[in-house]
């Protein structure tokens, strides 16, 4: 498990943020129409919706133990465009190699697949599904009662497979998407469009800044006066659009933020704290460049918290570096007597190597010892067939076990896949972490 920094150092965080200078944002009014509470601190964190992985679910566990340092709220990442009803799920083939099978838990039309997920209706989930995706198809089939939308549909779904693992859920909700109500997002807005090309621009300056963090550049031509602004353009079941300016006036109608906009409007107005999992942590580097260059804003500090859990498939992991070995001493034992426990072929082996090296080259002598050692090799193969078949049989078990590395390794199989108790216990592990966590007053 990953925490950093570490929890004891959460309060001066907060603390620290509760002191900075907020610029000209009324950062109570956002709070008030984000539904957050703006007489304490506020600790934020959020995902995409949809059955996340042990490493999201540990940063859901540890925003709900940061309520000992404020008020708490977890965002739904609604205007993703991600497809909650696929889930992937382990499958051995006919040689008993592990691998991921993707499968769709849905009955039916799932809405347009680059909709993003606040516009696309509630589904209903199909009964036939294998055994492992029971759980997942349950919670989604549960959710689905008094779900506005896909993505409420898909984060009640996650909240059920926790509480079956003794997790609280974490009581306050908000979305992404209520962001684009608020009179901060307008005025952002109003700021883009009276100067797209320094939006853009900074926008930019801070991806090339940060290269490791995987952020696309916005399209920027400033011979034609062309600019990509960090928003979408969102309908009901239609794909997300993106909005570019020319000149010419920009419809406000559907305008919502992309994902470095969203997130930092949230530290800049809606917390003291914001906890990422190791990819927000990464690219939320350039929002902060963004919004200091372009805005003259501070964010509030952001922790990041993960953590791994695999699953039990019955495969221990094999290095590259062991299945060779095991491959050599298979090839070797055919050669190589003593591999086989067999000391007197092997002293035999060596004493005709040697006659063979103090022979002239090419001579008949030399060739017939040769033939004669190779003979006496395949008799000691066929004395120990057992024993070479043993060596093989472990070679290719663990070519096949190493075929399933990247399913036994892989740490994104979703928590419904998991056993109840894998969860509680890291659910547990994070408590602890927290144990002795309490603001100053």
């Amino acid at each position: 498990m990953l925490i950093e920094p570490e929890a004891d150092a959460w309060p001066e965080l907060v603390e620290r943020a509760r002191r900075r200078d907020r610029g000209s944002v009324d950062w109570k009014r956002f709070r008030e129409q984000m539904g957050l509470n703006g007489d304490e601190a506020v600790v934020l964190s959020g995902h995409q919706a949809g059955l996340w992985h042990a490493g999201i679910a540990a940063k859901y566990m540890a925003l709900h133990a940061a309520s000992c340092l404020g008020a708490v709220a977890w965002v739904i990442a609604d205007l993703d465009d991600n497809r909650p009803t696929l889930l992937r799920i382990a499958s051995q083939d006919r040689r008993g190699v592990w691998r991921g099978e993707w499968i769709e838990l849905a009955e039916g039309d799932t809405g347009h697949p680059d909709a993003a997920c606040v516009s696309r209706r509630p589904v209903a989930v199909r009964s036939d599904v294998p055994e492992q995706a029971r759980l997942a198809a349950m919670a989604m089939q549960e959710a689905r009662a008094g779900a506005s939308d896909l993505a409420g549909q898909a984060h009640r779904a996650v909240e059920i497979v926790l509480e079956r693992a003794g997790v609280p859920r974490v009581e306050r909700v908000i979305r992404a998407s209520a962001t684009a109500q608020t009179d901060f997002f307008h005025a952002v807005v109003d700021r883009m469009i009276a100067d797209p090309r320094r939006c853009v621009e900074l926008y930019n300056a801070a991806v090339a800044s940060h290269p490791d963090a995987g952020v696309r550049a916005l399209v920027c031509r400033v011979e034609s006066g062309r600019y990509e602004l960090p928003l979408w353009r969102i309908g009901a079941n239609q794909p997300r659009m993106p909005v570019m300016v020319d000149g010419g006036e920009v419809p406000r109608e559907g305008l919502v933020p992309r994902g470095l906009l969203m997130t930092g409007m949230l530290r800049a107005a809606g917390c003291e704290l914001f906890i990422h999992g190791t990819g927000g942590g990464a690219y939320d580097r350039v929002t902060e460049q963004w919004f200091r260059s372009w805005l003259g804003l501070e964010l509030s500090p952001a922790a990041v918290v993960s953590a791994t859990r695999l699953l039990n498939l019955g495969v221990e992991p094999v290095e590259a570096r062991a299945l060779e070995r095991a491959i050599a001493q298979a090839h070797r034992a055919r050669h190589d007597p003593g591999l086989l426990g067999d000391d007197a072929a092997r002293r035999a082996k060596q004493a005709l190597l040697e006659r063979i090296d103090h022979l002239p080259r090419r001579s008949h002598e030399r060739a017939r010892l040769f033939w004669e050692m190779h003979a006496k090799l395949r008799e000691v193969v066929d004395e120990h067939s057992e024993q070479i078949a043993a060596l093989d049989a472990r070679a290719e078990r663990m070519r096949e076990q190493f075929a399933s590395n990247e399913a036994v390794r892989d740490r994104t199989w979703s928590i419904a896949l998991h056993d109840p108790q894998t969860l509680h216990d890291l659910y547990e592990q994070v408590r602890e972490a927290f144990a002795h966590v309490r603001l100053h007053p």
